[in-house]
């Protein structure tokens, strides 16, 4: 049985955005910036070729570090999906609920 309360907390889940704009926000800030990352650890090997600049970048510890970052960045955003997900079924699960109350009176 949903109760008033959990759909209250529904609710405010998807009229509050800010947090799921946050973290998506971020998660494009850093999929941009990885690839600024990689580029910027490749011009400290311009006298290699390019194959070889991409494999000194991609075992480079800031890139490592990058990809940590991001992969933290699309756990929030994913995160944040998966709350609005969720509030958006325990709506529609109360409506449905809701309904069948109706029907039974």
């Amino acid at each position: 049985m949903i109760t008033d309360k959990m759909v209250e907390a529904a609710l405010t889940t998807i009229e509050n955005p800010e947090n799921a704009a946050a973290a998506r926000a971020n998660r494009l800030k850093l999929e941009y910036m990885l690839k600024h990352t990689k580029a910027m650890i490749m011009s400290d090997y311009k006298s290699l070729p390019v194959s070889a600049q991409e494999r000194n970048a991609y075992k480079d510890k800031r890139y490592v570090e990058a990809v940590e970052e991001l992969r933290q960045a699309i756990y929030a955003d994913e995160l944040q999906k998966g709350y609005r997900e969720a509030a958006s079924t325990t709506i529609d699960a109360w409506r449905t609920q809701q309904a069948s109350l109706r029907v039974t009176i």
